[in-house]
């Protein structure tokens, strides 16, 4: 009976009114009125906005790209390749027909010799044992180490040389002998050197390095947004700076900074986010683009 009446008294505090003494209040303290209240139970109800460190609350106002900058392609605007045609003889001449459809290999065609170059650089022993090596093909954890040499000038020539003549290897020095080891496929030597990120051709000189965000979320968390958006750029997360995190319980507005991005790019990763997840509204918006000359770090904040 007791527990009857305990989830009767729930369903009125929930549909209806209810007097102090459903609730067991006999006597009060003072004659002041009284307050009503609504319990907060959605994500909307928990709004947190960044203070910036000059004193600036971080609002999301603008989703418009900066001046200059084009936006993200959609599959529509990419027009698809004309079909491939080949030359056949027939009775009534040369006609051309489309091409059978053949798989695509994406892998690039890796020589299995030493170009030419190299036989004024190495002993024809390592050139022979490179060869052989080659040969064998592409293995992620196979590594050649070429004959010791206390030539730093022509330890240098070599490791130019391959990284000029054969991009898909790597070189180090161990033991003062230059090791060889086949880079991973699909990584490219160009834009990366050290860990740290290039300008690129695209990137005006002019510009400031970082391009600085507002991100919006809702129901989500900041380090799990930062992984998503690395993951859709087909980079690192390190490389997305914030000030700090944000709860995942709420609607929270934040600053990211992230260096060479293209806004357009960023807008592209945050709608293939929002397309998987299939939310109404979407839970990650981005927006008021701008380009500044510093990252942000932990606590760069005011609040």
């Amino acid at each position: 009976t007791s527990v009857m009446s305990s989830v009767s008294l729930l369903e009125r505090v929930f549909t209806e009114s209810v007097c102090p003494q459903d609730v067991h209040i006999t006597a009060f303290a003072n004659q002041t009125p009284g307050f009503t209240a609504a319990v907060k139970e959605l994500w909307s109800d928990f709004c947190v906005n960044e203070i910036a460190e000059d004193g600036t609350v971080v609002r999301l106002t603008s989703l418009a790209l900066p001046e200059g900058e084009e936006p993200p392609a959609s599959d529509a605007d990419i027009a698809p390749p004309p079909a491939k045609r080949v030359a056949v003889q027939t009775d009534s001449g040369v006609v051309a027909v489309p091409a059978a459809t053949q798989p695509a290999d994406t892998r690039p065609a890796l020589p299995t010799e030493l170009p030419p170059e190299f036989a004024s650089i190495l002993p024809q022993s390592d050139i022979a044992l490179v060869n052989e090596w080659l040969a064998a093909g592409y293995a992620p954890r196979s590594r050649l180490d070429l004959s010791p040499c206390d030539d730093k000038d022509l330890r240098t020539v070599v490791h130019r040389a391959v990284a000029a003549l054969l991009p898909f290897l790597d070189t180090s020095t161990v033991d003062g002998a230059v090791r060889l080891s086949w880079r991973r496929q699909g990584q490219s030597r160009q834009g990366t050197r050290g860990g740290r990120q290039n300008r690129g051709p695209s990137w005006p000189r002019d510009r400031p390095t970082f391009t600085q965000f507002a991100l919006l979320k809702e129901g989500r968390d900041t380090t799990d947004v930062l992984r998503d958006l690395a993951r859709e750029l087909h980079t690192s997360s390190a490389r997305l700076a914030v000030a700090g995190t944000k709860d995942k319980r709420g609607v929270t507005t934040q600053r990211v900074t992230m260096r060479f991005a293209r806004p357009g790019a960023l807008l592209a990763a945050v709608a293939a986010i929002n397309a998987r997840t299939h939310r109404m509204p979407p839970s990650l918006l981005i927006g008021n683009f701008e380009f500044v000359e510093d990252s942000l770090g932990l606590g760069a904040l005011a609040g």
